[in-house]
């Protein structure tokens, strides 16, 4: 093993721990107008002023419901493509199916990325698809997200060994 595939392994691992956490947090769109409202595709919290939190699971629409099921496809994906990537310094016959399972991750993870924003015309948002209303704003836990893919691309920018082509 390369390099190049341990810094792939080292970047589908930080991609994979990118999406687990943006998962984990309720904060994929965020209004703040009148009072605070965080929305997540697990929780959904509310605060009030002079309230405490309240975080409720919310029922999501069935676009957010594609897009979580994407993500979590998407991270065990990615989990196994990094057991490969580990098990290939024994077994180097493991790379190929590694790399091809944290492709099919990436893509996985792009199509999570385009259904999202078709959600946003459930209640507790009031936009429309891809277009949120005056207020309300994608939060840090979808450009989390969005860091994860880009992550997810660089390792296999890695993984399949373009970098070094790129690189002369």
């Amino acid at each position: 093993m390369d390099k190049f595939v341990v810094a792939g392994g080292f970047f589908c691992f930080a991609a994979d721990v990118c999406a687990i956490s943006a998962l984990c947090q309720p904060l994929w769109v965020v209004n703040d107008f009148s009072g605070s409202v965080h929305l997540g595709l697990v929780v959904m919290c509310q605060k009030s002023q002079g309230q405490p939190e309240v975080c409720v699971s919310p029922d999501l629409p069935n676009e957010w419901m594609a897009a979580l099921i994407f993500i979590i496809l998407g991270v065990m994906l990615l989990t196994t493509a990094c057991c490969l990537l580990v098990s290939s310094l024994w077994k180097p016959h493991l790379m190929s199916p590694a790399r091809w399972i944290a492709f099919f991750g990436m893509i996985v993870f792009c199509l999570a990325a385009l259904t999202f924003p078709l959600g946003f015309h459930m209640p507790e948002i009031g936009g429309r698809a891809f277009k949120l209303p005056t207020g309300t704003n994608v939060g840090p836990s979808f450009f989390l997200f969005i860091i994860c893919i880009v992550l997810t691309i660089t390792s296999e920018l890695f993984i399949f060994k373009v970098c070094p082509l790129l690189l002369r």
